[in-house]
């Protein structure tokens, strides 16, 4: 045991076994605080959702590659979305148009859902995630690269994707409790909330976040590119949704994955092509 080179070593104090440390021991610690304090369910839930959220933001950066991320931006985003946001879906889902439009989702007709789900819930979620990254950077202007708008962007909805995962947990768990879902099923649809559905709304809103961080690059197509954004991610929301729980709803989670990533790999490629079409408008 080189218990002398652990030492001139130090591994602990090394980012990645920090990290490795850290997503090692927090289930334990729930594991442990549960036990002692007989937390409420809710609370549990989503406690596991920002872990699982905090998992694939740490992939999602290793991806994207921000040049510079603080934490009081992380902050700031995860925090206007999960409480400000998410309260704002509420309120608007109860509007008399909009309730209308959301209560549709549950029509038999698939073009009437598939509609449903795009201009309702598709566009209005994408909406309330994109505007902390809208707040942020184009109405005060503070700096920042495509690379970190659109991970901010991703940050966003992983908080909306994890207070939606607690929402739903209650209600599953309701659903055990009255005998309405069998516990495997509850176990399959509750780590799949927890665990994959935040990284999809991050997905959705990322890609809406690189077109707004086009947007702030390019003023004169500014408007232009956060429409489109924003209108590319409410439709394969609004598509997986549709679909969800189907072999088409698997693919198109597939697809959204890919999409995203394919966004961010030729984001140089975008950036060209809007400067060279900014060009040709100012000319």
């Amino acid at each position: 045991m080189p218990v002398s080179a652990w030492r001139r070593d130090r591994p602990w104090t090394i980012a990645s076994v920090q990290w490795f440390l850290f997503f090692t021991i927090f289930p334990l610690f729930l594991v442990a605080w549960t036990s002692l304090t007989g937390s409420e369910f809710g609370d549990v839930a989503y406690l596991y959702g920002v872990y699982f959220a905090m998992m694939w933001g740490l992939v999602l950066w290793l991806f994207v590659r921000p040049e510079k991320i603080g934490l009081l931006d992380v902050v700031r985003v995860s925090l206007f979305t999960s409480i400000t946001g998410v309260f704002i879906v509420g309120v608007l889902y109860r509007l008399p148009g909009l309730s209308a439009v959301v209560a549709a989702t549950r029509e038999p007709e698939l073009l009437v859902r598939l509609v449903s789900y795009v201009f309702g819930v598709g566009l209005l979620e994408e909406l309330v995630k994109i505007v902390p990254v809208l707040w942020i950077f184009v109405r005060n202007r503070e700096p920042g690269t495509i690379r970190e708008i659109t991970y901010l962007g991703c940050v966003s909805g992983f908080a909306f994707g994890v207070s939606e995962a607690v929402a739903y947990s209650a209600f599953f768990a309701q659903g055990v409790a009255r005998g309405d879902l069998p516990l495997g099923a509850f176990v399959v649809v509750q780590l799949t909330r927890l665990i994959t559905l935040p990284l999809l709304h991050a997905v959705f809103s990322g890609v809406a976040a690189q077109f707004v961080a086009l947007g702030v690059e390019t003023p004169a197509l500014r408007r232009a590119l956060i429409v489109v954004g924003i209108g590319v991610a409410a439709l394969i929301h609004g598509l997986y949704n549709t679909f969800s729980g189907t072999l088409a709803g698997f693919v198109l989670a597939i697809g959204a994955v890919l999409l995203f990533i394919a966004y961010v790999r030729s984001v140089e490629v975008m950036r060209i092509a809007v400067r060279a079409t900014a060009r040709e408008l100012e000319s």
